[in-house]
């Protein structure tokens, strides 16, 4: 069995971890929320903060994430 690494952090985390990449990314915090909300992307909500993984983002928007 192949595990996978799954990286659950929050919008504003995933968000700058895409940002920090390419500054000039479209993933931004609303774009993610968007998503979020509509169902898109699975969420676990712990208070009021939505965690989500970093991969389930990455496949949503259609981009591979490397390992610098």
């Amino acid at each position: 069995m192949i595990q996978t690494k799954r990286r659950v952090r929050s919008i504003n985390q995933v968000a700058a971890f895409f940002q920090e990449r390419d500054p000039d990314t479209a993933i931004t915090n609303s774009a993610i929320r968007k998503a979020v909300k509509d169902g898109s992307i699975p969420s676990v909500s712990i208070g009021t903060r939505k965690l989500i993984v970093l991969e389930d983002v990455a496949h949503y928007f259609n981009v591979t994430i490397t390992d610098d």
